[in-house]
């Protein structure tokens, strides 16, 4: 359990009235002219009483990342997090200086994160976690699953939200109001709206303890999580597992096509990225591969019970020939081109239900229709 309490001071608890005028304060400040330390002070007597669990996340966590870009990088410094002189904008969690790692759990949201538009070329990594983390959380509530239309039910989404209820009244109160204000959708020419977000996110993010902060996209309309974390974390926790480069080949009716042009697996010694030109496969054929549920999604395990990640080993990236995939923002459902399966003998009966995994499992009923439509 985690409980936000300065060490120089007592411990008073407070009322639900004395909350509520805390609260008052808070949305009575005007977020252009006040700082981030003015509103974080603001916050203070609102979230030093917040008590919620912060269970550890296990090793092996893929997490992903993505960042529109000019040209191919040739440096992992180029898709990672930010140098402190190129965070130059406010964002959810950071501040104008501020380098955080923003990533997601789900391979589709990236995109959704970054609005990508038609023509633009996208990097994006699947990043491995090599040591448990301990992730603060916050926006898993019915209010934000109503005002997003989330198709999940954030506040059972997972087991640590739940137990939120469980320390009382004043507790769910104080989640609630920390999840609407840290949620809001923020206008492109206001980001400053942000400053609010960013100091719930430095308090609950404080510690040596926490790596970083959970929360639901906003873009993937709660659907996904999304996670936060501080680069002290990323440089000793996190191994690139695999780097994808890939052109934006049109967006229509919610849905975005892409093209990939190259992928990578290896780093050299200086952390350049070292470019394969192939597709990313798995290395054991399909027929000794199988499947097991974790956390809702199917795994692919070879014969010892040892999870397999994709590798650039697949086909060359013939120009005409890239394979192009679809999101469906509004369905959550990835298409792939059939010319592509066709062209690289791909058994859809087992590879799309790896490539699907990233956003549902093979019980979902969303991932019957992506395959029904492939095989039409």
């Amino acid at each position: 359990m985690f409980t936000q309490t300065k060490p120089t001071e007592s411990r008073i608890f407070p009322t639900k009235e004395d909350v509520l005028l805390a609260i008052t304060n808070v949305n009575s400040l005007d977020l252009g002219s006040s700082s981030i330390q003015e509103i974080s002070e603001a916050l203070w007597p609102i979230i030093e009483n917040l008590i919620i669990t912060l269970p550890p996340t296990p090793i092996n966590t893929i997490i992903f990342r993505g960042r529109i870009c000019q040209s191919k990088p040739t440096h992992l410094k180029e898709i990672i997090h930010p140098t402190p002189e190129f965070a130059k904008n406010y964002g959810r969690c950071n501040d104008i200086g501020q380098p955080i790692f923003y990533g997601s759990i789900e391979s589709s949201v990236p995109t959704n994160e970054l609005h990508v538009k038609d023509g633009q070329y996208y990097v994006e990594g699947a990043y491995i976690t090599t040591k448990e983390m301990r992730l603060s959380h916050v926006g898993f509530t019915s209010q934000t699953e109503q005002r997003l239309a989330s198709k999940r039910n954030l506040p059972t989404a997972h087991t640590f939200v739940k137990e939120i209820a469980k320390y009382g009244e004043l507790n769910q109160i104080i989640y609630d109001y920390l999840a609407d204000a840290f949620t809001r959708e923020i206008p492109e020419n206001k980001t400053y709206l942000y400053k609010i977000s960013i100091a719930i996110s430095n308090h609950l993010m404080d510690g040596e303890c926490i790596e970083g902060l959970t929360y639901p996209s906003m873009a993937a309309k709660g659907n996904a999580d999304n996670i936060a974390l501080k680069p002290s974390f990323v440089n000793s926790g996190l191994r690139l597992l695999y780097t994808t480069y890939s052109k934006i080949t049109s967006i229509s009716n919610g849905r975005i096509f892409y093209e990939f042009l190259d992928t990578s697996d290896e780093l050299n010694s200086d952390n350049g990225i070292i470019w394969s030109g192939r597709h990313l496969g798995y290395p054991i054929p399909d027929g000794k591969m199988s499947y097991i549920e974790v956390n809702g999604r199917s795994v692919p395990i070879d014969p010892n019970g040892e999870r397999i990640y994709e590798k650039c080993i697949g086909q060359k990236i013939e120009k005409k020939t890239s394979f192009k995939r679809a999101f469906d923002t509004q369905n959550r459902k990835l298409e792939y081109s059939k010319t592509y399966f066709n062209k690289y003998n791909i058994h859809l009966s087992m590879d799309i239900m790896v490539m699907l995994t990233p956003v549902m499992h093979h019980t979902d009923p969303v991932w019957d229709l992506a395959h029904q439509n492939l095989m039409a």
